[in-house]
């Protein structure tokens, strides 16, 4: 079995089709946007995975996630009241559904208290986690992003810090185009800059002209 992850982000998606060639392999392709993959893919590639079954995953939900913190609660905390179900509640619900930063925002809790030589994570603690882990993880986001997506990405924040105001498509591209040696076309950019919106890094507002690029308020 052979499992490639955020598949729509390959550049040579042929690769798909070799694989797909292969009768001794089980293929799975995890996307984190669907219509990213099939957006750009050849008609022999598509013929090649007509029918392959389609399996969605939808964002954890409230009660999905205070699940999967009070098992961790429960594997790394020693002290059965370490942390209430009133704050994981709080904790899943300022995740917003993304399992990483609750997990991360839990983290951080546990270690203020920790500090302080508590066996309980107080409603304090997790006040000031939430921010903290939140930008951890928008932090291994940036630094995990491809130098494709990280130069748009800084364009904008640049454009923002600067301007402050969202930037319109015009001046993104023309920017782009004057970073970059070899610059990949304006569909090609878009694509980048859908995935920097799912990872939660840039906004996207408005359709066509009146298209705009910002930042989360988080990240201002």
């Amino acid at each position: 079995m052979i499992v490639l992850d955020e598949v729509d982000q390959l550049e040579d998606k042929g690769v798909i089709y070799d694989l797909r060639r292969m009768p001794q392999f089980s293929l799975i392709l995890i996307a984190n946007r669907e219509e990213d993959l099939f957006a750009e893919i050849d008609d022999r590639l598509q013929s090649r995975l007509h029918g392959t079954q389609t399996i969605p995953f939808e964002q954890y939900g409230l009660s999905e996630l205070v699940a999967i913190l009070r098992a961790r609660a429960e594997a790394a905390f020693s002290h059965p009241d370490t942390v209430s179900t009133d704050l994981l509640r709080e904790i899943a619900d300022a995740a917003a559904g993304d399992a990483r930063v609750a997990i991360t925002v839990l983290r951080e809790a546990a270690k203020a208290a920790d500090r302080d030589g508590r066996d309980e994570i107080t409603a304090e603690d997790v006040s000031e986690a939430i921010p903290q882990g939140r930008q951890e993880i928008r932090d291994q986001t940036v630094q995990s992003l491809k130098p494709t997506q990280r130069t748009p990405y800084q364009i904008i924040r640049d454009y923002v810090d600067e301007q402050d105001e969202a930037m319109p498509p015009s001046d993104l591209y023309s920017e782009y185009e004057a970073r970059v040696d070899e610059p990949v076309g304006n569909r090609q950019v878009r694509r980048h800059l859908n995935k920097l919106e799912h990872y939660q890094l840039v906004t996207i507002s408005g359709t066509s002209r009146n298209r705009r690029y910002g930042l989360p308020p988080q990240s201002t």
